[in-house]
């Protein structure tokens, strides 16, 4: 059987553990400081928390300078979410406050793929999670022709043979 192929059948046997998980992820969102995105990625419910305490840390800062150094203009803070979908990032990312799963395009990288297969030593059932992170790193695997990523495409492959073999024993 082709890689492709190979690939495929695992993504069309993990594709309704992703369809059950992805309902529960919410848009990554941001704080920002003069419409400068400031460090944290925040779920819906999280955000404007997160706001807050940037400002208060700030004004906060202010209050210690003297008056001459103070900032006249005083930081506006705002947020933004990515809507529209497309945020890409290296790993699967959370909230930073509360921990919620955030929608983000993953590009494997080895790590991300070597926890995956981690994940699924001595286990005879995927969970719902499990299964959407695996489909997401299958779905954006470099392929065969990129040179940049080999040792990725060969560990994407291992891990679509491993669910493979784990959800075929499940189906018996």
């Amino acid at each position: 059987m082709k890689t492709k192929d190979i690939i495929q059948q695992a993504k069309d046997l993990l594709e309704e553990y992703e369809k059950r998980y992805y309902p529960l992820l919410d848009d990554v969102h941001w704080v920002e400081e003069n419409e400068c995105s400031t460090d944290g990625d925040y779920c819906s419910d999280c955000v404007d928390d997160a706001k807050n305490e940037y400002r208060r840390n700030y004004l906060l800062k202010q209050r210690k300078l003297t008056i001459e150094r103070r900032d006249k203009e005083f930081s506006k803070f705002s947020t933004t979410y990515n809507y529209g979908g497309g945020y890409e990032d290296d790993d699967f990312n959370y909230c930073n406050s509360c921990g919620k799963s955030l929608n983000v395009v993953v590009l494997p990288n080895e790590n991300n793929i070597r926890e995956a297969l981690i994940d699924l030593r001595g286990i005879t059932g995927i969970s719902d999670y499990l299964g959407y992170k695996i489909y997401w790193l299958l779905y954006n695997d470099w392929g065969n022709d990129d040179e940049r990523h080999v040792r990725e495409h060969i560990l994407t492959l291992e891990l679509a043979e491993k669910t493979i073999e784990i959800l075929a024993k499940k189906n018996l």
